[in-house]
């Protein structure tokens, strides 16, 4: 080789290499609009009751999520740690006391370690491994009406075991009121042996933080963004109200004075509704001191503000609610003398997204208030479209095959009166548009690993192209790793996640990857497949191939084989483990365990009878019985699609 054929090739890597790095930098630096993007920061507006629902107005920036807690009393954020001197089995103190501080400490608990054997007013965590008869007297000493928690006891210990002058047998536990246990929670065993678990597994921050002893009700939701905005929850006989934080660096914990349900409860009709649905609120009204006003807030902005007729008598009112924006409303009827009446109405947030794209197969996410829908059904048609078929929604994913136009392309999704109008772009592009468009680039790489190559004396396959028979054949050298990963670059430029691929698929990744865009001579193409098989790097079933070690070939080439007739047929679907469930029938291969009506996919009629001839007298019955009922069917794969 050349001098100057070594120098040219190194100064190439050497430039290939810079570029990178400054790709690299330019990617890896934030900009000050991400800096600021990752900034969090959290702000109660306000607390409120209304109707039987108390709520929060909150404020902030960052993406996390909020909970919401009810309770009955004053929750407290004071922790008290008691150090027993005859505690069974407690040489972890100090690991409990970190954990409790680096835990609540940044939601703003104060955490202190007790020396004394005082039940103090606040949370009372004893790690004694046996209740202490001073703890159990201080909790059969309070009334049995303080619905405050203000002498909670968190115990590790035994619920049979009393610590006093010794230690004994005793079923204590047992012989607590219900508004005892309200006030105490438990965790068996010893401090020694709670602290030996898997921190996974030791719940008491989280407890603590939750007061799960005392709530009443929880909501817990997802927000991401810049905004205001009010959540509502189910009051009860609860009088306070807490939110917990996390969103990045903010985190907190902020609790509601006592929220004090007065007045007539608004109850609108539906309640709770979507953005396109209309509810009504109908309510009476006595005499009121005053003109009565009717007022909607949402996100505390005024949204509606009505002057009513004042009541001397008794008046129904009515009011046609409808608002666009999800959220909660709040509703008020005031006079002069205050809220005289209040409610909420709930919008629903009905969202749906593209999720996923794999061929001619589109997947949506549908949630509904952040939830996703389940057991539910839309009907969708595809741009200008009235053709509309049903399709299954199964724990908020709704497949649909579908071939679309290149470009722009609208799926129209219709559910529960509605139609939600998703764009989807078709951006697929021929591998000739691909050449010409990163043809350049691509060309200065293979130069340089062209250059690499012939440095090294690393095993290559040869692969013949050429762009047609006028033109004489070149030459791409292929390392047999290379070759390999054709398959997993395959499957990437096509979104079919670990499936086997076919021939063609192989020479199109080929094609973008290694050959320009050129065509790949057949006959050369089965050559290289081959020798990988002989040489163990991949294997193949019906003309689908993997690289070795993913498992069974056969059953992963049935399995995509299923899932592309499934589509072809425009059958709703969702994947269960290895098995495709369809509202009437799940369709796997045999082996599975099957819930409902099954159809077992197998390669041909003689499949059928080697599974039969292998199959015990008594499971051969079974399978019998639910041929004979319909329950079960064996569907060689060819003959799949007239069977759907």
């Amino acid at each position: 080789m050349k001098l100057s054929h070594i120098f040219i090739g190194v100064l190439g890597i050497i430039l290939f290499i810079l570029a990178g790095a400054f790709l690299y930098v330019l990617v890896a630096t934030p900009s000050p609009n991400e800096l600021a993007a990752n900034s969090s920061s959290f702000s109660i507006q306000g607390f409120g009751s209304a109707g039987a629902f108390g709520y929060a107005t909150v404020k902030y920036s960052g993406k996390g999520n909020l909970t919401l807690i009810a309770y009955q009393g004053e929750p407290s954020k004071t922790v008290y740690v008691i150090d027993d001197p005859q505690a069974i089995d407690s040489t972890h103190m100090s690991d409990l006391v970190k954990e409790l501080t680096d835990g609540l400490g940044p939601y703003g608990y104060r955490i202190i370690l007790s020396n004394t054997t005082l039940v103090n007013d606040g949370i009372n965590v004893i790690p004694a491994g046996a209740m202490p008869a001073y703890a159990l007297y201080s909790l059969k000493e309070l009334p049995s009406n303080d619905t405050v928690y203000n002498r909670t006891i968190i115990l590790i210990g035994s619920k049979d075991l009393l610590l006093g002058n010794g230690i004994k047998k005793l079923s204590w536990y047992d012989d607590l009121t219900p508004d005892e246990r309200r006030r105490l929670l438990v965790y068996n065993g010893t401090l020694d042996e709670y602290i030996a678990k898997d921190k996974a597994n030791r719940t008491m921050v989280d407890d603590i933080l939750m007061m799960r002893w005392a709530r009443n009700s929880n909501a817990t939701v997802n927000i991401a963004g810049n905004a205001s905005r009010t959540y509502s929850i189910t009051l009860g006989n609860s009088t306070h109200v807490r939110v917990i934080y996390n969103l990045g660096d903010a985190r907190g914990v902020a609790d509601s004075e006592p929220l004090i349900q007065s007045g007539q409860a608004l109850v609108p009709s539906p309640p709770s509704a979507f953005a396109w649905e209309k509810s009504t609120l109908q309510y009476t009204l006595n005499t009121t001191n005053g003109t009565p006003v009717f007022t909607v807030l949402k996100d505390g902005k005024v949204m509606q503000m009505d002057t009513l007729q004042r009541v001397t008598d008794e008046n129904v009112f009515i009011e046609m609610l409808h608002f666009n924006e999800p959220g909660d409303y709040i509703l008020n009827v005031s006079d002069n003398s205050g809220v005289i009446a209040s409610g909420i109405l709930h919008v629903k947030d009905f969202q749906v997204s593209l999720k996923s794209h794999i061929g001619v197969s589109y997947t949506f996410l549908m949630t509904v208030d952040g939830a996703p829908l389940d057991n539910s059904e839309a009907y969708v048609s595809i741009n200008n479209s009235t053709d509309k078929k049903k399709f299954f929604i199964s724990s908020g994913l709704m497949t649909i095959g579908a071939k679309l136009n290149k470009g722009s392309n609208t799926f129209n999704i219709a559910y529960m009166g509605s139609t939600m109008p998703i764009p989807v772009e078709n951006n697929e592009e021929s591998f000739l548009s691909f050449y010409l468009t990163y043809g350049v680039p691509a060309l200065a790489l293979v130069l340089i690993v062209y250059v690499g190559a012939r440095m090294t004396r690393t095993p290559t396959y040869r692969l013949r192209f050429g762009d047609s028979v006028t033109y004489v054949r070149e030459e791409v050298h292929l390392k047999p790793d290379d070759a390999v990963e054709t398959i997993s670059q395959a499957r990437k430029d096509m979104g079919l996640g670990k499936a086997p691929i076919t021939q063609h698929e192989y020479v199109m990744s080929l094609k973008r990857h290694f050959t320009k865009g050129a065509d790949v001579t057949e006959g050369n193409l089965e050559g290289l497949l081959k020798k990988l098989i002989d040489k163990h790097k991949i294997e193949h079933h019906r003309e689908y191939y993997q690289i070795r070690g993913e498992g069974d070939v056969r059953a992963n080439t049935l399995r995509r084989m299923i899932k592309e007739k499934l589509i072809e047929n425009g059958i709703s679907f969702r994947e269960i483990g290895n098995k495709f469930v369809t509202k009437d029938y799940e369709i796997g291969l045999f082996g599975e365990k099957f819930a409902r009506k099954a159809v077992i996919v197998v390669d041909d009629e003689s499949e059928i009878a080697r599974i039969m001839a292998k199959t015990d007298q008594s499971e051969l019955a079974k399978i019998r019985i639910k041929q004979a009922n319909g329950m079960l069917s064996f569907v060689p794969i060819d003959r799949l699609g007239e069977s759907l």
